[in-house]
């Protein structure tokens, strides 16, 4: 029985997350407390995914970070520790829950969930 992978669209700013899985037309944004750079922000968000599906699930992801998609594949350095540290949690959560995971990066002004994303106001 051939399982079909789930698409999440991600996108990550200094200040929040955001991803959408567009087949259960499900979102989730997060605003985070502490300003933070849009590689990390993204980060957090893909650890979310990660968290949110279940264990043995098959991924698709679509990233607006090229940072977040070259760490997490090996593909370039980054001098950043703490970016290092979620891209071993993301890898850590991707072994531990047997999770098939493709990232694919998208640039942010072709990233589908731009507009929304940019709409979305702060809580207050």
């Amino acid at each position: 029985m051939k399982t079909e992978r789930k698409k999440f669209y991600l996108m990550g700013s200094g200040r929040r997350w955001a991803w959408v899985r567009m087949d259960k037309l499900k979102k989730r944004i997060k605003w985070i407390d502490r300003p933070t750079g849009s590689d990390e922000a993204e980060y957090l968000g893909l650890i979310n995914i990660l968290r949110y599906v279940n264990p043995g699930s098959q991924l698709l992801i679509i990233v607006s970070s090229i940072a977040v998609y070259e760490l997490f594949y090996g593909k370039r350095l980054y001098k950043q520790q703490h970016l290092k540290e979620l891209r071993n949690q993301a890898r850590t959560l991707v072994s531990d829950r047997e999770l098939e995971v493709e990232i694919q990066y998208v640039h942010r002004s072709e990233h589908l969930i731009r507009r929304w994303f940019v709409l979305e106001k702060p809580p207050k």
